[in-house]
């Protein structure tokens, strides 16, 4: 099962998805390395860069994953 990491940007609140992982335990342990604050080999960031349809810039945070439909796979 696929796992979707989702940010929301703090500027225009637009939420999208950045990378993903290939399975639950991925994801969990990207979560535990996020809010436990431990540096493992992480696939995601706890903020990125957002840019925002108008020009502007914004900050997102990763606010969590997404499973996958697995009836669109």
């Amino acid at each position: 099962m696929i796992y979707n990491a989702q940010y929301k940007c703090r500027l225009c609140g637009k939420i999208y998805d950045s990378c993903s992982v290939s399975n639950e335990n991925i994801a969990i342990q990207n979560m535990l390395s996020i809010t436990q604050n431990i540096r493992m080999k992480a696939t995601v960031d706890e903020k990125s860069m957002h840019s925002c349809g108008n020009g502007n810039l914004g900050l997102s945070d990763f606010i969590g994953f997404v499973k996958e439909d697995s009836q669109l796979n």
